[in-house]
Order: structure tokens, then sequence, then C-alpha cells
């Protein structure tokens, strides 16, 4: 709950990439405590799991997201739950379908332009205005 208490924190100071990066934190967190939580706890069960997928979402974590709704699915759950995670996988694949025509960027050079993009980030925020222009040029 800390962490996505902190993620939100971070989106509402326009610090959106550590934001995603601290509700990727959560969401590994909620996903751990939902795969513990007992068999005879279906209520727990089903709102860890929901909220389990819901921060991979927030994370931007689409395919993940959606492979865990899916896992979810195939176990004993409450009707709700159920629902909730069917309503969440329909709005991962809209959100999908929305990002398929952006350009995509090698996963090696990925690391180096979420670095640049959380100083930029942390420049604007503090009234930096960065002069240089973020390519995925390395």
């Amino acid at each position: 709950m800390a962490a996505m208490d902190r993620a939100e924190e971070l989106a509402r100071e326009q610090l959106l990439e550590a934001a995603r990066e601290t509700y990727e934190e959560a969401a590994q967190f909620e996903q751990r405590s939902a795969d513990a939580a007992p068999v005879d706890r279906p209520r727990t069960r089903g709102v860890l799991r929901v909220s389990a997928v819901s921060l991979w979402m927030r994370a931007r974590r689409y395919e993940d997201a959606a492979r865990l709704a899916r896992r979810y699915l195939q176990e004993p759950l409450a009707a709700g739950y159920a629902r909730e995670l069917h309503e969440l996988l329909n709005e991962i694949e809209a959100r999908r379908a929305a990002l398929g025509a952006l350009p995509r960027v090698p996963d090696q050079q990925g690391g180096e332009l979420l670095r640049r993009l959380k100083e930029r980030e942390t420049q604007i925020v503090s009234g930096i205005v960065p002069l240089v222009r973020l390519t995925n040029a390395a």
C-alpha cells in the first residue's frame, strides 16, 4: 500500500517514469501477496488478485497484467472478482490496441532512455527546462 501511495504521489508531481517504476514495485509485492493468500480466504484472494492486475496496468506493463489476469481467471474466484478481472482484461486490450501504432524501442536502448526520461522529468518538476531533445538514439 505504501508503494502505491508513493507512486500516486509521484504521478501528482508529474514524475511519471518514477511513478511507473513504483507502481511496478507495488504490483510485484501485491502479486506475491495474492499468490500467498490462503485458499480458505476467497475474498482476500480476490481483492489481492484484482489489485495486482490493476497495479501492473498502472505500471503500463500490459502484457504482464493480461497474463496475470488470465492466470487468475483459471483459478476458483468469487463471481464478482472474476467479473472485475474480465473488465480489466477488456481495458488492457483497449489500451494495447491504442498503443499499437506507437514506435517500439529495442530493449538494449530502453534502459538508457528511461534513465534520461526520469532525469528530464526531475529537471522539469524542479523548474529547469532542459534544452536537449529526447530521442531514441544512444
